[in-house]
């Protein structure tokens, strides 16, 4: 401490070493509460940055079970589009397959015809005879 400050201050007598007491004290409290401030300035940070680091495993655990979703999404849509092109070839194939019977059908009934008109002309000639 300043010689100076401290004659000055004795100077003053009870008084003056009072006064000085308490700006001594104050600039104490003063440090001290810096100190705490700049502690509690560093808990803050550490809290916001513990924050940050949850926010961003939330953020990529978020991400990676929308992307496992997207994924399965996908492939069940492949899965369908693929099970709907081969159900419409089978659709396809049957649909010739049936107009093929269908040609089939009155090929067949065309030839049961003229059979039956014969065996219905011979059956009138014989009963002619």
């Amino acid at each position: 401490m300043d010689p100076e400050l401290v004659a000055t201050l004795t100077d003053f007598g009870a008084l003056g070493l009072s006064a000085g007491f308490i700006a001594w004290l104050y600039v104490k409290m003063q440090h001290r509460l810096d100190q705490m401030v700049e502690k509690f300035q560093e808990q803050i940070d550490a809290m916001q940055e513990r924050c940050d680091t949850r926010e961003n495993e939330l953020r990529s655990r978020y991400d990676a079970v929308i992307e496992n979703y997207n994924t399965e999404r996908d492939l069940l849509l492949q899965g369908v589009t693929a099970q709907m092109k081969e159900t419409a070839i089978i659709l396809r194939d049957l649909k010739e397959g049936v107009e093929q019977v269908g040609e089939h059908v009155t090929t067949g009934l065309a030839e049961m015809r003229q059979h039956y008109a014969v065996l219905d002309a011979e059956r009138r000639q014989k009963g002619k005879s």
